[in-house]
């Protein structure tokens, strides 16, 4: 959890630095080039962040070398792939304006993580490595980025610095891995490389799907109210930290259910991790919905308003992932429902992307965030209709 908090922190930190210097909507522009980049890391990690540590932990130490190395390749495939769809996508988007080669610069940073290979630490339970190799040079490299922006005021400085970091993160996990797992041979075939992907389609398919609608909205606030993007950006942003103080609360969840004596116990368990979350939910929705304008105020030294009007169903939107965090990748995971999970996912999306573009085309920034709100009210239903039936069944066990 400490990798996750230092790098939450070091880009929170960015942040105020980032909009004094170089503005608000020129940060905003940024974050959507991010955005739009954290869309394609999910086709090059291609589900290996999801299910990749599991396989690890179920591996031999002999076996994990050639894993990983087949994993290296296919992903570094998977980014040449992607990168070029990137930048086509950045350009279309945003435009050619003065800033366009740091937008393109800072969005290839989230496209380039997805190279990384944390995860793999994570299966062998090494979260001193995680930190050293991978946490700890990306904190080092946003920091230093926000050093240097000081110096020249330039926005292709700090985003070229925290791709270094990056860079670095990636070279240190690699070489730490594979001097530790020295078994194996590093096939470059690119037939091989796309052929080992068929197993990973399922996860891909439901992480992308979750990506697409996390990360459209502001996409589309940049494309139908452009002015917005600042104070949309800066809620998001606001949104995910809140989302990340709450990753310890699902994870112990997660931990929880599944270690029950038996299929009793578990339905007990099940009811009352449901219960504290709706409380949970509850609570953050409230409070994320009546601080965010002063969070935002704070975060972007006065430069960012975001209203109560979008702060509202944001907050409604931050509860209901905390619940279906539970409800979902907790519970119905335990109970062997993984295709419902991947099911609400979908059909969130599917409702969710439309009526974002409907509702900003009509309303504005505020119809964006109550179009995501909706499709997260549909997938937590989908979810209790599913767990309703479920532990009943569980029960005659």
């Amino acid at each position: 959890m400490l990798n996750v908090a230092l790098g939450g922190v070091t880009s929170l930190l960015a942040i105020p630095v980032i909009i004094s210097i170089v503005g608000a909507p020129t940060w905003g522009s940024l974050a959507v080039a991010q955005a739009i980049g954290a869309i394609y890391a999910v086709g090059v990690g291609f589900g290996w962040g999801i299910i990749g540590p599991a396989q690890v932990a179920g591996l031999s130490a002999s076996a994990r070398g050639q894993f990983f190395k087949d994993s290296l390749v296919s992903r570094s495939l998977l980014f040449a792939c992607a990168l070029p769809a990137y930048v086509v996508t950045v350009l279309l988007v945003l435009g050619a304006r003065s800033d366009i080669g740091a937008f393109l610069v800072g969005g290839v940073s989230t496209v380039v993580v997805a190279v990384g290979s944390g995860w793999f630490f994570v299966g062998e339970a090494q979260p001193a490595r995680l930190l050293f190799n991978e946490s700890l040079p990306r904190a080092l490299g946003t920091i230093a980025g926000a050093a240097l922006l000081f110096v020249s005021h330039s926005l292709l400085v700090f985003v070229a610095v925290q791709l270094l970091g990056i860079l670095i993160s990636i070279w240190m996990t690699t070489r730490s891995i594979n001097t530790r797992h020295r078994e194996g041979v590093l096939n470059r075939s690119v037939r091989d490389g796309f052929r080992r992907l068929k197993d990973s389609y399922a996860s891909m398919v439901t992480a992308g799907t979750a990506a697409l609608y996390v990360n459209v909205p502001l996409i589309v606030v940049s494309a139908a109210v452009p002015l917005a993007t600042p104070i949309y950006a800066a809620a998001e942003k606001i949104q995910r930290f809140a989302l990340l103080a709450m990753t310890p609360f699902t994870q112990v969840v997660q931990g929880y259910i599944p270690n029950a004596d038996d299929t009793a116990g578990m339905r007990g368990r099940i009811n009352r991790s449901v219960v504290i979350a709706f409380g949970c939910g509850a609570a953050l929705a409230v409070g994320l919905g009546a601080l965010l304008p002063w969070v935002a105020q704070l975060m972007t030294a006065g430069k960012v308003a975001v209203p109560f009007t979008l702060s509202i169903p944001m907050g409604l939107t931050t509860g209901l992932i905390v619940i279906s965090g539970v409800t979902g990748l907790a519970a119905l995971v335990a109970l062997g429902k993984q295709r419902t999970v991947a099911i609400s996912t979908v059909a969130g999306a599917c409702v969710g992307l439309p009526l974002t573009v409907i509702l900003g085309l009509s309303v504005g920034v505020e119809g964006i965030a109550w179009a995501v709100t909706i499709s997260e009210v549909l997938v937590l239903a989908i979810q209790l209709l599913a767990l309703a039936r479920a532990l009943p069944a569980t029960g005659r066990r």
